[in-house]
């Protein structure tokens, strides 16, 4: 039997890529898995970040093409072009293969399965207001073309990204929480420093500016901020140097990126609406008390399972709540690390195959 999965953009390696690579790795066992993309993966990349050996995956080249790509603005409507134009390739692709599943689009096109990270496309023409003629083309445009569910099923990677789908689609779609390298992030001893870890993309949008607020707040700990460098980061590195008790690591390896988190005590995520959080449960598996935003599915899928007094609403809360921890720490580490387990990546490829399984089965009904 043959299943497409349809991954577009490969030039970014995050947590879309090990997810889809952990479907690849699960289906193989019992299917022929062809994956179709625009870029194929850096091999040697791939498996220093995610230990995964991508030359025995079967890639395919598609070509997304419009006529503005040349053009350095109008990013919305490049946007909903190139969906489009993967929407009428899907179209062709899945006529060739048993079950097909989409992976990175955030829209539910015409696959049996779109597993969507987050409904963006949705939330922005949702709230879009003003701009003109322009805004009405691209208004019509996403109606015409992505308003509509397609797919055959929605799984989605958390409740908190659940409601948003229902939200903006009216689907109530399945939660499977992506995989995590949890045997990877143990820790071999719980020798650690007076510190609280962050790991992020070093962006804006990530309001890690708050962290020097907390600094000042916090005394008798060092804040390691850990992240990779994008546009953007230069603006967000300056903003967090020029403090004796604050440390920022630039692009790490995976390995150092352990060491830092076997040597901390406390994680703590920035004030950001985070979809799930991966390196929210990588922290935990290495043995720190997650702190982290409310309104977000790193609080309502992973940390209130630990406890809820670790969810903040506004960063002047972190004080109090790291007094908390340090109150109840022995048995809220081990609660996180116990906690953690849960999104192991075998624990999603387990789920991950079933779901596919059961489709199938209705599929040929």
């Amino acid at each position: 039997m043959r299943i497409a999965i349809i991954h577009a953009f490969f030039n970014i390696v995050g947590g879309g890529e090990y997810l889809v690579l952990n479907i690849v790795e699960a289906l193989s066992k019992k299917y022929s898995i062809d994956i179709y993309t625009t870029s194929k993966p850096n091999k040697d990349f791939v498996k220093d970040i995610f230990g995964i050996d991508v030359s025995r995956f079967n890639f395919k080249k598609i070509e997304l093409l419009t006529l503005i790509d040349n053009f350095p603005r109008l990013v919305l409507l490049k946007k909903l072009l190139k969906y489009h134009s993967l929407s009428r390739i899907i179209d062709y692709i899945v006529e060739d293969y048993d079950f097909s599943i989409e992976t990175q689009s955030n829209i539910p096109l015409p696959v049996d399965l779109s597993y969507i990270h987050y409904p963006l496309l949705a939330e922005i023409f949702h709230d879009l207001r003003g701009k003109g003629l322009y805004g009405i083309l691209l208004k019509r445009l996403y109606k015409k073309w992505f308003s509509s569910v397609r797919s055959g099923r929605i799984v989605c990677n958390s409740r908190f990204t659940a409601r948003m789908i229902y939200r903006y689609y009216h689907v109530l779609p399945d939660v499977i929480h992506p995989p995590v390298d949890t045997e990877y992030f143990k820790c071999e001893n719980n020798d650690r420093d007076n510190a609280i870890a962050t790991v992020s993309r070093l962006i804006p949008e990530k309001n890690l500016d708050k962290i020097p607020v907390l600094s000042r707040l916090v005394k008798g700990y060092v804040f390691r901020v850990i992240g990779s460098r994008a546009f953007g980061s230069d603006k967000v590195i300056e903003k967090l140097t020029g403090y004796n008790n604050i440390r920022v690591y630039v692009n790490v390896e995976r390995t150092l990126l352990k060491k830092l988190l076997c040597t901390s005590k406390i994680y703590l995520h920035p004030p950001f609406r985070e979809h799930f959080g991966i390196s929210v449960v990588e922290a935990m598996s290495s043995g720190l008390v997650p702190i982290v935003y409310y309104d977000s599915g790193s609080c309502t899928d992973i940390v209130s399972k630990v406890n809820p007094r670790l969810c903040y609403s506004d960063i002047r809360d972190v004080p109090k709540i790291i007094k908390f921890i340090e109150k109840h720490y022995d048995e809220l580490q081990q609660k996180s690390i116990q906690v953690s387990r849960m999104f192991d990546k075998r624990v999603f490829q387990r789920k991950i195959m079933e779901y596919v399984e059961k489709l199938i089965e209705l599929k040929k009904t």
